[in-house]
């Protein structure tokens, strides 16, 4: 069957054979015969649409040529006889006109002169019989016999087909984007679970940077599961305020009044409230709810109180840096004239969600005004505010959560004035940063032909800003992706504009992972802290922590130097690596620690020991040489951050001198990893072969004292050194003193009585 051109939506149906009637009467003999039965049509032909003919019915009289179809459009699952919208939609892609005769029963037609409905192309035919079933003769004026792709389908404005790629409806949603689709079977694999407002309301930017790459960080040293779904967590909106869940500086109207409750059907609201936004935001007041439907969060209402503007920080931003993309953007009317800008992200996960976000302040007698803008500085300035991002994992949910928020609102006082603005014309659909490059997929809805960033951005944590000024050449195509040239970043916040003069422009904030430094309270005093560019160039089969980082200072507990992987301290998959290098030097023992998201216990993190040197060397880590505790089994499929560690006695100042460069994790060939297996389980050494240097590791189970020796083939002992160990992994630094190339041998002896022993592979140093 030919492509529905019409531009009225309709349901084409995908004909089959169904056998042909035998309700046509004398009348219609000369006619064949084509019947739809609400899903598809067939004429008993492999060919597609019908044979028409002159002999058939009006053929002759007009001169036309004619086939006979019966329709049964009740077993259509989107055909409703009470829905008076409901059109037929007759589509072909021949010109010219056709006449289509509604027909009595027992095809009986007297008039041929004058046809029900005259279509030229295709098109709707509105009141045909209420019942679904009848008979139609269509003709094609003025044609000769022959076969004519022709179908019909039904089309009921009410409702969505969730499976036909088409806006039924007419509403600017296709398929499972429209709330119709909420309970369609077919769209529950996209309706599965949202992200938590416990996750909510927070993105990076330039001037809190540090602060929420801190608050993370404290997140991930401090984090323990907690349900959120629990009894204990059923929001009340009488006690909200005795219950914990509020954080609050301002208690001159509380959110509370404002949250949806019991707006989605069958679903229960906890608080999600997360504690640690207001210290760091303009929020003065922050209450968070997540809606469950069993274990099925479906839903999250994210609201603050600001009193010095509106809210600074949007899921329009904040999703996009987090690796989030946003697949469509439309302007929604809920319950009302006003219309609100929906957007719908595919999240890194793989989770969609359907999400809008609008404020309001109040006036003097009491009534409100409500602003939903795309851009921040489209709000009216210094007033306050009560702030609201709502999303959920279909748009039936997220519209029911806007219509019970709307009444809320309402009860407190009259709504004197919506001021809401489109959407940009041109957007960031997603964001790359890739070191070298920042790759941009864009959505031209303007045609233009020129994209322009502007705004300014960090080299690194600790250097001033710069002002970028970037213009990219666009081939006018709707969608298409652009890769700006960069040598590196911090982080940046960028207008997003055109060629094209537009009233909104976009805006994202682009970052990479936050290098920081966190120590108790009189444990350390730092005199210098810099972080500098570094390799930005990711060789294939490298992933390269950017930029470098010295610290010196004087230490007596503790300080951990670390990196977050990316700026959301979200997950990466090191399981493709086997290696981590850097270059390092410093003052006495480094513990390098790689920390999983699933786990919860800081001392059951992954971690291993190197001794640093005052000069820099060159440091090589198999991932092997971590240890996980007693119990815990190595993981790399969920490592959000690298930890440098370095610690004093808890008593006596002491020089703190750090300085990492260049940290990338890799694979190296399996042949050095089966050379090492030349030690034991609980000792080796790489690389091995070694040339000039490497390094032996070994794994003590209890505290104590260890002696090592290296050995050549005549049993002479060529270097020793003796130390204290902890429990756990350990590694000692071997020189190349010329030795001849042949094989080696070591031996550690542990104050415990184990002895470990292995052998080592000497190449010619070079």
């Amino acid at each position: 069957m030919m492509k529905n051109s019409i531009l009225h939506t309709c349901l084409l149906l995908v004909f089959f054979l169904l056998g042909a009637s035998d309700r046509a009467s004398a009348q219609c003999d000369g006619c064949n015969v084509m019947v739809c039965d609400g899903n598809a049509c067939d004429d008993g032909s492999p060919a597609d649409g019908v044979q028409t003919s002159r002999n058939c019915g009006c053929g002759q009289e007009i001169r036309g040529a004619c086939a006979y179809v019966e329709i049964d459009m009740t077993l259509n699952p989107y055909f409703d006889p009470n829905d008076p919208s409901c059109s037929l939609i007759f589509s072909t892609q021949e010109s010219g006109n056709f006449s289509i005769y509604l027909l009595e029963a027992g095809c009986d037609l007297t008039d041929c002169g004058n046809p029900d409905f005259v279509i030229t192309g295709g098109g709707a035919i509105s009141g045909f019989p209420s019942s679904g079933q009848f008979e139609v003769m269509v003709c094609k004026n003025g044609g000769n016999a022959g076969r004519r792709d022709f179908s019909f389908g039904v089309s009921c404005s009410s409702v969505e087909n969730c499976l036909n790629a088409i806006d039924d409806n007419l509403d600017g949603f296709i398929d499972c984007d429209d709330a119709d689709c909420s309970l369609d079977t077919n769209c529950s694999a996209q309706y599965t679970t949202t992200s938590s407002g416990e996750d909510g309301g927070l993105e990076s930017n330039r001037r809190l940077s540090q602060k929420i790459a801190r608050r993370n960080y404290q997140r991930s040293r401090n984090a323990s599961p907690r349900a959120i779904n629990v009894n204990e967590r059923l929001f009340e909106r009488d006690h909200e305020r005795l219950k914990r869940g509020v954080v609050t500086k301002s208690n001159d109207f509380s959110l509370a009044d404002f949250i949806p409750e019991g707006a989605i059907a069958e679903t229960q609201t906890y608080v999600s409230t997360p504690d640690d936004i207001v210290d760091i935001t303009n929020a003065v007041e922050v209450l968070s709810v997540d809606v469950f439907r069993r274990d099925l969060r479906v839903g999250s209402v994210f609201a603050t109180k600001s009193t010095d503007g509106v809210y600074e920080h949007t899921k329009l931003v904040c999703d996009r840096l987090h690796g989030a993309s946003i697949d469509a953007v439309w302007e929604h009317p809920i319950g009302g004239d006003e219309k609100y800008l929906i957007t719908r992200f595919s999240r890194a996960d793989g989770t969609v969600e359907y999400a809008t976000n609008f404020s309001f302040f109040r006036y003097a007698d009491g009534s409100f005004q409500v602003e939903s803008h795309w851009n921040l500085s489209d709000y009216t300035p210094d007033m306050t505010y009560g702030n609201f991002q709502l999303w959920s994992n279909n748009l039936a949910n997220l519209e029911a959560l806007v219509m019970e928020l709307k009444e809320l609102l309402m009860e407190q006082g009259n709504v004197k004035a919506f001021r809401f603005s489109e959407a940009p014309r041109v957007l960031i659909k997603r964001m790359d940063y890739l070191g070298e490059e920042l790759r941009l997929k864009v959505l031209n809805r303007s045609g233009a032909k020129e994209l322009i960033l502007s705004g300014e951005y960090l080299p690194t944590e600790t250097e001033q800003p710069n002002w970028m000024f970037e213009t990219i050449a666009l081939s006018g195509r709707e969608q298409e992706t652009v890769t700006v040239p960069i040598n590196g970043l911090y982080n940046a916040g960028l207008k997003v504009s055109t060629d094209v003069v537009d009233v909104v422009y976009d805006g994202i904030f682009v970052a990479d992972g936050t290098w920081a430094v966190d120590y108790p309270v009189g444990g350390a005093m730092i005199y210098d802290y810099e972080v500098s560019p570094g390799k930005t160039s990711w060789e294939e089969g490298e992933f390269t922590v950017e930029r470098n980082v010295h610290l010196m200072g004087q230490l007596r507990d503790y300080v951990n130097v670390y990196r977050s992987f990316n700026p959301a301290f979200s997950s990466v998959d090191l399981s493709a690596f086997n290696e981590l290098s850097f270059r390092a030097s410093g003052v006495g023992d480094l513990t390098v620690t790689l920390v999983r998201a699933g786990i919860q216990d800081w001392d059951k993190q992954m971690k291993t020991r190197v001794r640093l040197e005052p000069d820099a060397r060159d440091i090589s880590l198999p991932l092997r040489a971590f240890s996980a505790g007693e119990t815990a089994e190595l993981d790399w499929s969920d490592v959000t951050m690298i930890v440098f560690t370095q610690e004093g006695n808890g008593q006596d100042r002491q020089q703190l001198l750090l300085n990492i460069e260049e940290a990338t994790f890799s694979h190296k060939e399996e042949r050095f990893f089966e050379l090492m297996e030349m030690g034991s389980e609980e000792s080796w050494v790489f690389p091995n072969p070694m040339e000039a240097q490497g390094s032996l590791f070994f794994q003590a189970n209890t505290a104590g004292t260890y002696h090592f020796q290296l050995i050549d083939p005549r049993g002479r002992v060529l270097q020793s050194k003796t130390g204290a160990c902890a429990a756990g992994n350990h590694q000692i630094l071997l020189q190349n003193d010329d030795y001849l190339p042949g094989v080696y041998y070591y031996r550690v002896s542990l104050s415990d009585g184990n002895l470990l022993s292995g052998k080592i592979m000497m190449s010619a140093a070079r």
